[in-house]
């Protein structure tokens, strides 16, 4: 193979990647969409309050993409993906602490 060849097939992959990792997202969100109902009696709030949840993944994305494809950019993509693996973990185990949780 060549290299421009080889270049062909690499864009034509990450293009791909891309694309699936799209679909992947928007058919998570659309699921979450149709159970709106679900949620909210599961989890004993309002539907309101579950679709302001929802919503406010909407500016938080583009928000997130920008800051760590900056901190890529600047310092690597392993170090930001890193950082971000962390940034998750971080407020996964905050969110479940309970001293941290306001009393019922």
């Amino acid at each position: 193979m060549s290299d421009n060849q080889t270049e062909s097939v690499a864009v034509s992959s990450a293009v791909l990647a891309a694309f699936l990792g799209w679909t992947v997202d928007a058919f998570d969100f659309f699921v979450v969409i149709f159970l709106i109902d679900v949620l909210a009696h599961q989890f004993a709030v309002s539907k309101p309050d579950v679709v302001r949840t929802l919503m406010s993944r909407w500016p938080c994305g583009p928000v997130g993409a920008l800051l760590f494809g900056i901190l890529a950019d600047r310092y690597g993509g392993r170090t930001s993906l890193m950082l971000n693996v962390l940034y998750f973990s971080l407020i996964e185990v905050l969110r479940r602490c309970p001293e941290l949780q306001a009393s019922e």
